[in-house]
């Protein structure tokens, strides 16, 4: 065997063993993933309700195609933003054996989701919904306009891959997923325009049609008010944060959380300051 054939295989083995490495890193948070119900008893803040579609749960954040830490959900990096507010928490998929990591869970049966979600619409200091196209989704929508103050809503607009590309980590790490070709970044951004077309049809006659005609750039929207909607302008991520991740993917649909809904939660801080203003 030649001298140099063991570079190859070094480095395959090495490239391996960090791909496993991550995948037991993410295995073991999720064992200490604490749920909703352990969250609550300890921080005593409002909590932040976070509603999805199941068919939803593995949007991925692309902004975090790194070498360095793989693939991440885009509800880690909502959580994190948020939970400036108050702790994240959400049902639970009923037949997850471990719990995916970001909000924490709530586990209901069937009978029971609807009047849970009740409970922290009408308690919770925010509520973040992903609007999809499931019969719960909807409801969840259109129960939390009724039941919530519109101000403490937000709703996000994903962009959007194929189920498959979503779950595949050695897509995420792959070369190709640094850059964005034409027709994939095309389909991201049609779906996430089909869903908020579908939004705006159902929600913005109670509106008095006062939501913007498209996103243009943005993937979220919030209100000033108990009828004015606003879109939050996406945020892409530093030139610098670009470089080093090596994802040319970040400057057309990488989404830096926190800064993006800085709007969103000043507003909200801002609220709670004019409530309590003897604490401030």
């Amino acid at each position: 065997v030649p001298a140099w054939f063991g570079v190859p295989v070094f480095g395959f083995l090495l490239f391996f063993g960090a791909a496993s490495a991550m995948k037991i890193s993410s295995y073991a948070k999720k064992l200490r993933q604490p749920d909703a119900v352990s969250v609550l008893a300890k921080d005593k803040r409002k909590p932040v309700l976070f509603l999805r579609s199941f068919n939803d749960e593995d949007i991925v954040d692309l902004t975090s195609r790194t070498f360095r830490q793989g693939l991440l959900r885009s509800e880690e990096a909502l959580t994190h933003a948020l939970g400036k507010i108050g702790p994240v928490v959400a049902i639970g998929r009923p037949e997850e054996v471990l719990p995916e990591l970001g909000s924490a869970r709530l586990y209901v049966n069937d009978q029971n989701w609807q009047e849970a979600v009740r409970f922290f619409l009408q308690n919770a200091g925010a509520v973040l919904i992903t609007v999809g196209n499931s019969p719960g989704v909807w409801w969840e929508i259109e129960t939390a306009l009724k039941a919530t103050d519109r101000t403490r809503l937000l709703f996000f607009f994903p962009y959007l891959e194929e189920a498959f590309t979503r779950r595949s980590f050695w897509h995420g790490i792959s070369p190709r997923a640094r850059i964005l070709r034409r027709r994939v970044f095309d389909s991201m951004v049609s779906a996430r325009d089909e869903r908020y077309r579908i939004f705006k049809k159902n929600i913005d006659p109670g509106l008095g049609n006062k939501l913007p005609f498209e996103l243009g750039d943005a993937n979220f929207v919030d209100f000033l008010d108990s009828s004015t909607p606003r879109l939050l302008q996406t945020v892409r991520p530093l030139l610098l944060d670009t470089i080093l991740q090596a994802s040319l993917t970040n400057l057309k649909v990488g989404i830096h959380f926190e800064r993006t809904l800085r709007p969103f939660i000043e507003k909200l801080e801002r609220q709670k300051m004019a409530r309590e203003p003897g604490k401030h």
